[in-house]
């Protein structure tokens, strides 16, 4: 998934002495674009299928799971472009 411009942008800021916060639009913006990245379908390299990132997570979680308690020997990374 490709934004044509980044769901956030300098002016959804605001500066309080050194400290930085998001204004309330662009808090909306940004929790709209992690929803939909979250929702977007990739392919697990591992398994061969296709699942969203929420599952791809959990899926990632219960491997890393695995090695911790010997199951498996490494850690199979996913990675994202």
């Amino acid at each position: 998934m490709r934004f044509a411009q980044p769901p956030v942008s300098p002016s959804d800021f605001v500066r309080t002495g050194q400290s930085v916060a998001l204004k309330p639009e662009g808090r909306k913006a940004f929790f709209r674009a992690y929803e939909q990245r979250m929702d977007s379908l990739v392919t697990h390299p591992m398994f061969g299928y296709r699942a969203n990132y929420r599952r791809i997570l959990e899926i990632q979680s219960r491997l890393l799971a695995q090695v911790l308690t010997g199951e498996l020997n490494a850690y199979p990374v996913f990675v994202t472009r």
